[in-house]
């Protein structure tokens, strides 16, 4: 297996030049892997420091893959947005949406990440100097005075809502919930919805399909976790409310994917199915003045003790033995790199 982490270092995991950790596979052929290692390595992963720059009307300092974005905003028609965890990729697509104003359908393949993105989207709104308020099921007498409205919609979300309002079908209160105010809106659902809309599951799925394509951005978040007939129903998607864009004025004028860690087939799927794919990254020139430097993670050393004498001892035909030992070993440095990034304190 290979661990991505931008880092340096010795012991069980072997430093490579690519900044990754490779487990090297002829260790563990014919005899103990390991064993040969000093116990108690003290590894350091590295911080990733990124410079920021400074952008008339806005207030807080961007990294350049934002600059990027905020930028081209206007002109960008499809862009795959790849920077690691904590680089701000949310923030790079919302941040011009939410100060234009636009509508938005957000889409991530969890309900837990979905129920989370928005919230963090209502945070967002507020560093623009937007009041974004999350629609939940039964807060609707409640609602706050607001610019965007933060709507997470999936299964349990419609059937909740279809109760609470007395509708007979969840397609009515899709509807409903799509037609309930004229304020910009973000539709923050997942993969499963969409494709129920695309199906024709929905009564008027149609009218529903139709709404969200006069919206102005559809982001796919998490891409590169979708692949085989996911994948497939995902680009099937994005041609329908395309499609359905061209039909009515000012219809979805981009599609934004973001990805940590695509493999190099997606790009270049992308690449064929969208022509005019922009490709953007941390690394990317801007023409902005540089500010500060801001860390997205922070240095960490810790030790990777497991090269005693017990873990080679429990071995059988399978080496399920050893296997075992080194998933109670990732198990616990992962739990204790959670305890170290919790104790390290707000990010800068």
């Amino acid at each position: 297996f290979t661990l991505k982490l931008g880092c340096e270092g010795s012991g069980p995991f072997f430093f490579r030049k690519d900044n990754g950790f490779t487990f090297p596979t002829e260790s563990v052929v014919g005899g103990n892997p390991l064993r040969t290692h000093k116990e108690n390595t003290v590894t350091t992963i590295g911080a990733l420091t990124l410079p920021t720059y400074r952008v008339p009307g806005i207030d807080i300092p961007l990294l350049a893959h934002q600059v990027a974005v905020q930028q081209g905003w206007d002109s960008l028609k499809a862009l795959l947005i790849t920077a690691g965890t904590g680089t701000g990729k949310t923030l790079a697509v919302f941040l011009p949406a939410l100060l234009r104003g636009e509508s938005v359908i957000a889409v991530y393949p969890t309900n837990a990440l979905l129920l989370d993105q928005a919230e963090a989207i209502a945070r967002l709104a507020k560093v623009v100097g937007k009041r974004g308020w999350v629609l939940q099921p039964g807060n609707d007498s409640t609602k706050p005075d607001h610019d965007v409205e933060i709507i997470p919609i999936n299964g349990p979300i419609l059937d909740t809502t279809r109760q609470a309002m007395g509708l007979k079908r969840k397609g009515e209160a899709l509807d409903a919930l799509l037609t309930r105010s004229s304020r910009p809106k973000v539709i923050v659902t997942n993969p499963d919805v969409l494709y129920l809309m695309a199906a024709m599951c929905y009564r008027d799925s149609q009218s529903a399909l139709t709404r969200l394509s006069s919206y102005s951005t559809l982001v796919l978040d998490e891409f590169h976790l979708y692949g085989g007939i996911e994948l497939a129903r995902l680009l099937y998607l994005i041609y329908l409310l395309r499609f359905f864009g061209g039909q009515v004025a000012q219809g979805l004028r981009r599609v934004a994917f973001l990805s940590a860690t695509p493999s190099t087939e997606i790009p270049r799927l992308l690449r064929e199915v969208l022509p005019g794919l922009e490709e953007i990254t941390p690394a990317v020139t801007v023409s902005a003045p540089r500010t500060e430097l801001h860390t997205a993670v922070y240095r960490l050393s810790f030790s990777t003790a497991l090269t005693t004498p017990e873990v080679f001892d429990r071995t059988d035909e399978d080496d399920t033995g050893i296997i075992a030992s080194i998933v109670r070993f990732l198990n616990t440095r992962r739990d204790f790199l959670r305890s170290e990034r919790l104790s390290a304190g707000k990010r800068t």
